[in-house]
């Protein structure tokens, strides 16, 4: 069951004019139109949605706290509730090292909830939190979260792994990297067939044009004479 006076940050004794001013603060948070497809944000923001219609309606109210009472009675001398980790999602799945991530789990019939680099925490909860120092250069950015229940000795956990965009493979070496460069300029110095032809044929196009040029000046040459002196 859900803690409804938990999820907008008010009291159980908070007045109608708290519980408007305290979904007004969360719902500008999680209610912008460039993440209403973002899953972290609409599920969070229908929680928030969820408890302002029930604590802002007085006879909802009403009712819901019966309800949490005989809940919080049954769950503490109960075992009949199994544990659950009901959700447990991330506000991105790739990021920087440096960057900063909310995560957001929702953990059912849990005595002890603990989330990793952090320790115990709610099992109903928000945290923004940084990657551990000993994960910066991994290629996923891992975080943990462990629920726990005393009466069953159950124990369970769930993970949620993130992209790191800077990570660089090492087995990637510089040798690698230099054998599209290398190979890019062998091609070059190779020079193509038809280009290799090129400058004998140039050549001997322009000797067969000098040789007929001769020829045609040594024929006239040749008439000029014979017409001044017909025995030549």
């Amino acid at each position: 069951m859900k803690d409804f006076y938990y999820i907008l940050g008010v009291d159980k004794e908070a007045d109608l004019k708290d519980i408007q001013l305290a979904y007004r603060k969360l719902s500008l948070k999680f209610n912008q139109t460039d993440r209403q497809k973002d899953e972290f944000y609409t599920l969070y923001f229908r929680n928030i949605s969820e408890a302002y219609q029930t604590l802002s309606d007085e006879h909802k109210r009403y009712r819901y706290d019966i309800k949490w009472e005989k809940y919080n009675a049954i769950s503490s001398t109960s075992s009949n509730f199994p544990l659950r980790i009901h959700q447990f999602i991330s506000s991105k799945n790739i990021g920087k090292p440096t960057d900063l991530f909310t995560l957001s789990w929702n953990i059912q019939n849990a005595d002890e909830v603990h989330l990793s680099s952090i320790g115990p925490v709610n099992a109903f909860d928000t945290r923004s939190v940084r990657v551990p120092e000993d994960q910066k250069e991994l290629a996923f950015f891992t975080f943990t979260i462990m629920a726990s229940q005393h009466s069953s000795e159950e124990t369970q956990e769930k993970h949620i792994q993130i992209k790191n965009s800077e990570f660089k493979d090492p087995s990637y070496s510089q040798i690698d990297r230099d054998i599209p460069t290398l190979v890019s300029k062998q091609k070059k110095k190779i020079p193509h067939s038809s280009d290799s032809l090129e400058p004998p044929k140039r050549f001997q196009l322009s000797a067969y044009l000098i040789a007929a040029t001769m020829f045609i000046l040594i024929l006239i040459f040749i008439y000029i004479l014979h017409s001044i002196n017909p025995i030549i």
